[in-house]
């Protein structure tokens, strides 16, 4: 994993999403469930690290590129 300690995230991030996937979330709730990685051994991020959030995924555009 490449991580950015100074901004306490990861640099990229992969996910293989099915139309299935998106059919069986339609409807419910966010729900945010922060959980550290424990392979982040030094200076990594903490819940309170997101509590002013400025970008959700609700603010996302939800067209196609």
């Amino acid at each position: 994993m490449a991580y950015a300690h100074d901004l306490r995230t990861s640099l990229w991030t992969g996910y293989h999403l099915t139309a299935e996937d998106r059919a069986a979330v339609k409807g419910k709730d966010r729900v945010n469930c922060f959980r550290p990685d424990p392979r982040i051994e030094i200076d990594g991020p903490v819940l309170a690290d997101y509590k002013e959030p400025v970008l959700t995924v609700s603010t996302w555009p939800t067209t196609r590129i």
